[in-house]
């Protein structure tokens, strides 16, 4: 056997390296030619079922270039869907249902709508696109209760479930359209939806007695008082609207014709009226741009939308609008769409001086032939991240 001197084997070995150079160079090249190593590629192959993987907490980007948004409209008497397009007016899908609508809410990735009735303990999901049926969801411990309100986290992998005959809330982990129930809320005393915070680490409710919004430790459901109680007068009973601004740092309430509107601060519970203000108990604010505290919101009559800057407690301007207002609508860029219940639509830009823009009437003849009862909107983002869609 011949033994190889220490100058062969230093050859050897370098021939070797230079052999595995030139071949993992040839791989990556291959794979800038394929496509598979471009930036941006890997996302674009595994499309939205990818971030089913993700953690809990991580948030969605909905101002990302290429983002489609829209709106679901119900219609008046609660047997029809549609999707809208909130730039054009075009009507993208219809589709007859043969229940009473009582909610709609688009996932937070906005693929797909869940959708509620006034006499069922199921829930229809539907896709945003064609409207096509998906699947029915049953919610664990749901039996002879009816779903009222639905409310997602930001990842959409938690969803809180309010019912028409109990004060209970329920959590449930929601995976692929499938629900675990993860626990109730002792709830006693509260109506309406469930409006989380940022993370959903806590969640609020409208507290009947005292008219402010209990609030629930999402965690384990433990109550951890009332904020924005008004302690100068008696509690507003009755229905009552609410969303946060853009950083969930105020959250503003609308009473209807009962009482003025509030800014409630999500950090130590002080409300602020203001004066003269008589907001919808309906419509909820939205917030208006991702970078200030400014909500767009619906006056008690439905025939204005006030500008609010939450963070100054000030109302910033009001516009008239032709019609009564059946919603509106965050887009993806921050600015608003408003929809009538006759289908004008209007674009409110993103900003402090937003000024409504008319769009072109939406055609809802045959479903819609007695108007638009609800909006609700949505946005698609290709780079969205999210645990389900």
């Amino acid at each position: 056997m011949k033994i190889m001197t220490d100058k062969q084997i230093q050859i050897t070995v370098q021939a070797l390296v230079l052999t595995s150079l030139v071949v993992v160079a040839a791989v990556l090249g291959w794979g800038v030619l394929d496509g598979r190593l471009r930036p941006g590629a890997a996302q674009a192959r595994r499309g939205p079922a990818s971030a089913a993987g993700q953690a809990a907490g991580s948030t969605g980007s909905f101002s990302a270039p290429g983002a489609v948004d829209g709106l679901v409209l119900v219609s008046a008497d609660g047997g029809a869907l549609a999707v809208v397009d909130p730039a054009t007016g075009e009507v993208r899908a219809e589709r007859e249902l043969s229940r009473r609508v009582r909610s709609v809410t688009p996932t937070p990735g906005g693929v797909s709508v869940w959708v509620t009735y006034a006499d069922s303990p199921e829930i229809d999901v539907f896709d945003t696109t064609e409207l096509g049926h998906e699947t029915t969801v049953v919610p664990p411990s749901g039996a002879g209760r009816t779903p009222e309100y639905l409310t997602f986290s930001d990842t959409g992998e938690v969803l809180f479930v309010t019912w028409a005959e109990s004060e209970v809330i329920s959590a449930y982990t929601h995976r692929m359209r499938e629900l675990t129930l993860r626990g109730e809320y002792d709830a006693a005393g509260t109506q309406g939806p469930v409006i989380r915070n940022r993370r959903a680490s806590r969640v609020f409710r409208h507290d009947a007695e005292t008219g402010g919004f209990a609030v629930f430790f999402a965690q384990n459901g433990q109550r951890m008082g009332t904020i924005g109680v008004e302690t100068e007068r008696s509690a507003v009973s009755g229905t009552v609207a609410a969303g946060f601004d853009a950083d969930y740092s105020h959250l503003l309430v609308g009473f209807g014709s009962a009482a003025d509107a509030r800014v409630i601060a999500e950090r130590d519970g002080a409300a602020v009226e203001l004066s003269a203000v008589r907001l919808s108990s309906e419509l909820g604010a939205v917030p208006l741009g991702a970078d200030t505290n400014v909500l767009a919101a619906v006056g008690y009559d439905r025939t204005q939308v006030f500008l609010i800057d939450a963070g100054e407690q000030a109302v910033i301007t009001r516009h008239a609008i032709s019609g009564p207002i059946a919603g509106l609508a965050r887009r993806g860029d921050g600015s608003i769409a408003l929809l009538t219940e006759t289908g004008a639509l209007y674009a409110l830009p993103a900003g402090r001086s937003g000024e409504p823009a008319a769009r072109s009437a939406i055609s809802l003849s045959g479903l819609f032939s007695e108007g638009v009862g609800k909006v609700a909107g949505f946005s698609i983002s290709p780079q969205g991240n999210f645990a389900c869609f």
